[in-house]
């Protein structure tokens, strides 16, 4: 056993009981369902970032200055600047890109994602999507579609507590 192993057996006894109630390990079909789930969570934000950067890129530095601090906005540049910012730095490409890297780790510990993930993504997805169009919300009925089939790939398996350690 390495070093390495040894530290990843003792990770997984110290977490697998207590952080992964209601998953446990996962079968190689739903791991890769996972995987490119988180994969496609990572893409989409990037997609993001990336459009988002270029369009908002003129306002940074009214936003550095300090523009975006006191009242509401009342005139067309004072929205542009608000709307650029809650788009960009203000949205939930970070946390997506978070969650998409989570997903991946654990897929590559063999550990599931506990259930409801997949249902709160979809949720997300199905209600930001329905509140304005045209938007980019319906990309993530990839990921969401994803975890759905993963997790019920997995229903009936190994119980977290009785997770393999080596």
């Amino acid at each position: 056993m390495t070093t390495h192993d040894l530290s990843r057996e003792m990770h997984m006894d110290h977490l697998a009981p207590r952080a992964y109630q209601g998953s446990g390990v996962i079968d190689a079909t739903a791991a890769k369902l996972t995987a490119w789930a988180g994969w496609s969570m990572i893409g989409i934000a990037a997609l993001h970032v990336v459009f988002w950067s270029v369009v908002t890129s003129a306002d940074w530095g009214a936003w550095v200055s300090g523009d975006l601090w006191g009242a509401e906005p009342s005139t067309a540049l004072e929205y542009r600047l608000h709307y650029g910012y809650w788009a960009l730095v203000g949205s939930f490409a970070v946390p997506l890109w978070l969650l998409g890297s989570v997903t991946v780790h654990l897929t590559r510990l063999r550990l599931s994602l506990p259930r409801y993930v997949g249902w709160v993504v979809l949720a997300w997805v199905l209600l930001a999507s329905a509140l304005m169009e045209p938007n980019g919300f319906p990309l993530g009925f990839i990921p969401a579609a994803l975890l759905l089939r993963a997790q019920h790939l997995q229903r009936g398996t190994t119980p977290p507590s009785t997770i393999p350690t080596s």
